[in-house]
């Protein structure tokens, strides 16, 4: 650990803290010139606690009468611990008395600024990565989120980050008994699911099969790993997913597995086509990862060119348009500032979900016209360009099943 040698004072210009490993930083022209918790720390003794009590404190003191008594008795500590540091000539008593008094105003606007600062900083790294380096980027975002949780409309996080891959376009694949690690990872130029993320699987099951990988075919798979590790119903699962599709399909392999591995007592042949492999990977992974919303020959480009129709991440930066997606759920509901009916449906694709609104002239029609599970298209108008709201705003003609 570094040791203390001098405190200097470093004149007035503008200074910011970040946050840096376990301390705040003070920095001003990319120079990082003092650092408060340190400096409790190493001018007065304070141990981590203290010194971080001391920060809060500092921001937050005249909050109330509390924190400004507790603070009051932090600086008064800070202050004599720190008389030390002048007797073996590390600073002067004037030294101290003007850094004490930076010290003390920094709640009146150091964390506005710094978090600006910060903020800043994090946004410009952000867009870097994200505009040169997306696949890194998006394995990044998605091992440190908590995808368990739901985004500020409802909708599950894990989803909408998938569906932003796809809008950088970046593949996110199943598990390949192979190649995954233990989270998201890269594999070559793609992001492939995390074998510890298929439900079921236990962290002993993918510690063996990480240990005697590689497989050279579902029957080697089945030679190296201990049963006791890694169990039937650790293999179907992993069957299920599509861990085992570059030896053969799942189909296949399941009943292979169950019927002529294990000799099942009244098995019966299990038919195991898209619509088990969607309705099980939704049920494994938390998404049908194999499948997109729209047919997978779907070319957004020469819609958008030939037809004018397009895909629903081009709402974003457009204020009207005729656009293409998977109608969800169509509700009927009255209009709180109105009273008036309306409905609210939802509309998917590979890169976006929506809901967009129906006034009155149009139920009828959208109701009678509009069929759940179908692919059609949609003229749609956002309130405003920067809404993310939008409403049915026809021609009548602009709405076509495609199913």
């Amino acid at each position: 650990m570094a040791k203390l040698i001098k405190v200097e004072p470093m004149g007035f210009q503008e200074t910011y803290d970040l946050g840096v490993d376990q301390y705040h930083n003070y920095i001003a022209n990319n120079i990082v010139v003092h650092n408060c918790m340190l400096l409790a720390r190493r001018l007065a003794g304070f141990s981590g606690s203290e010194a971080n009590a001391l920060r809060k404190g500092l921001a937050k003191g005249k909050d109330n009468e509390g924190a400004m008594k507790k603070l009051k008795k932090l600086m008064e500590e800070f202050k004599e611990r720190s008389q030390k540091a002048i007797e073996d000539g590390l600073l002067s008593q004037d030294q101290l008395d003007d850094y004490i008094k930076i010290l003390e105003s920094f709640g009146g606007y150091g964390f506005n600024k710094s978090h600006a600062a910060c903020y800043a900083m994090v946004a410009y790294w952000s867009l870097y990565l994200k505009t040169y380096f997306p696949v890194e980027f998006m394995v990044s975002l998605l091992n440190f989120t908590d995808l368990s949780k739901k985004d500020e409309k409802g909708g599950a996080v894990l989803k909408k980050y998938i569906q932003y891959a796809k809008k950088l376009n970046v593949t996110i694949s199943p598990p390949n008994i192979n190649t995954s690690g233990i989270n998201f990872s890269l594999d070559g130029d793609i992001i492939r699911w995390g074998i510890s993320m298929v439900k079921g699987v236990a962290a002993s099951s993918v510690n063996e099969i990480l240990a005697k990988r590689p497989f050279t075919s579902f029957s080697d798979f089945l030679d190296k790993v201990e049963k006791r590790k890694v169990n039937k119903s650790k293999v179907v699962a992993l069957i299920k997913c599509g861990a085992f599709d570059e030896f053969k399909d799942r189909e296949y392999l399941l009943n292979h597995y169950l019927g002529e591995v294990r000799k099942e007592k009244g098995y019966e042949f299990i038919p195991f086509g898209d619509d088990e492999k969607r309705k099980t990977e939704e049920e494994l992974l938390g998404i049908a990862i194999s499948f997109s919303v729209l047919p997978k020959d779907t070319d957004y480009d020469k819609l958008k060119e030939e037809y004018g129709i397009y895909s629903l991440k081009e709402l974003e930066n457009s204020e009207k348009g005729v656009f293409i997606g998977k109608i969800g759920q169509i509700k009927k509901k009255n209009s709180q500032k109105s009273g008036k009916p309306m409905l609210i449906v939802e509309i998917a694709d590979d890169f976006d979900d929506k809901s967009f609104f129906v006034w009155e002239n149009d139920i009828e029609f959208i109701e009678k016209t509009l069929i759940t599970g179908h692919i059609m298209t949609v003229p749609l108008k956002k309130f405003d360009i920067n809404s993310d709201g939008c409403f049915y705003c026809g021609p009548q003609k602009d709405v076509v099943d495609l199913t």
